[in-house]
This record gives C-alpha cells, sequence and structure tokens, in this order.
C-alpha cells in the first residue's frame, strides 16, 4: 500500500496530550498502524480524534482547536535536529538519562552490529561517571 504525505502537526500535538495522560504509546501504535496499514492520512483530524478517544485520551477535540502544544513540537524538532536526528526511524540508545548512539534505520546490519557491540563499553563509562 503507498501512504501519502501529509502535514503532521495534529498528530504530533494529539501525541503530546496522549503522554501528559500516559496514553503516548496506545496513541502512537494505532496511529502507525492506521497510517501503514489502512493508509490515513496524518492530517486527518477524524481519525486522530477517533484514535484518541479509542485508547483513553480525553479533550482531545479541544486540545487540537487550541493553540496548544505548537511550541511543544517546535521545540522538539529543533531538539531532534540538533542530535543529528532527520529522519524516522530512528533508534536512540539510552543509559541513565544519558544518549549513548543514535542510529537511523536506514542503517546497515553491520553498522548496527557495530552499535550493539559498543554498548557494553559505552555504558561502563556511563556507569563509572555516575559514580
Amino acid at each position: 500500500m503507498d501512504v501519502k504525505l501529509s502535514d503532521t502537526m495534529d498528530s504530533h500535538r494529539i501525541y503530546l496530550l496522549a503522554e501528559k495522560q500516559d496514553l503516548g504509546e496506545p496513541l502512537a501504535e494505532e496511529v502507525s498502524r492506521r497510517y501503514f496499514e489502512d493508509g490515513a492520512l496524518l492530517a486527518d483530524r477524524r481519525m486522530l480524534l477517533d484514535v484518541a478517544r479509542s485508547v483513553g485520551v480525553t479533550g482531545g477535540e479541544e486540545y487540537l482547536d487550541s493553540e496548544n502544544g505548537y511550541e511543544d513540537v517546535r521545540a522538539s524538532l529543533r531538539e531532534a535536529q540538533r542530535m543529528g536526528i532527520h529522519s524516522i526511524p530512528v533508534f536512540i540508545f539510552q543509559y541513565a538519562g544519558e544518549v549513548l548512539k543514535i542510529t537511523h534505520g536506514s542503517s546497515s546490519i553491520q553498522e548496527f552490529e557495530q552499535v550493539l557491540r559498543e554498548l557494553p563499553g559505552l555504558i561502563s563509562k556511563q556507569k563509572q561517571v555516575k559514580a
């Protein structure tokens, strides 16, 4: 199935609302399913609100009707760019709140293997810093 590109601002905003209600993961999973499997547009407000309601998010319509979340999304994008993230998927390997490695989904198997070999040493170093 071909997926169509669309403005993702509202999908990011509704995700932020869901995160505040500890429902970010189920919302993201269902939005992703509808996008990749059903071909739903990420800018489809009815779909976003339907998913939000189905996972238990409250106040979605009011939130999207407001100006809430715009600056938070922009700040997240700036932070991602600062970290070198320019596409999805991306894998962020962390330990104790510190980013150890960032690997893009387009990386080769060999690059992933290298990261996985490096992680134990990076974690050991991080433990020493925290001690």
